[in-house]
C-alpha cells in the first residue's frame, strides 16, 4: 500500500478546481485533466493511487495553468525535509 505525499494530494484536489470563481466544484474525467496538465491519463491514474510522484514539470505546468496552485505547493515543500526536495 502506498501513502500520497502532500503534493500528489495537491494535484489530485486541483482536478476540480475552477479559476473562475476560485472553488472546487468543476467536474473533469482523469483524461481532460491529464490533456489540461500536458501528461498522460495514466500518469494521473499513477499519482492518485500513490505509486508514483508528481514531477516538477507537472507542478510548473499545475501552477500555470492554475496559479493559486502554486501557493499550495510552495508551502507542502516547505513542509517537506530537505533532502526530500533537493
Amino acid at each position: 500500500m502506498q501513502i500520497r505525499s502532500d503534493l500528489a494530494d495537491i494535484v489530485i484536489r486541483y482536478r476540480t478546481y475552477n479559476p473562475i470563481s476560485q472553488s472546487f466544484d468543476v467536474e473533469r474525467t482523469q483524461l481532460e485533466y491529464a490533456d489540461l496538465l500536458g501528461v498522460s491519463r495514466v500518469f494521473i491514474t499513477q499519482i492518485t493511487n500513490g505509486d508514483r510522484e508528481p514531477g516538477v514539470d507537472l507542478l510548473r505546468s499545475l501552477s500555470r495553468l492554475f496559479p493559486a496552485a502554486a501557493t499550495d505547493i510552495a508551502s507542502a515543500l516547505r513542509m517537506q525535509p530537505a533532502e526530500a526536495v533537493a
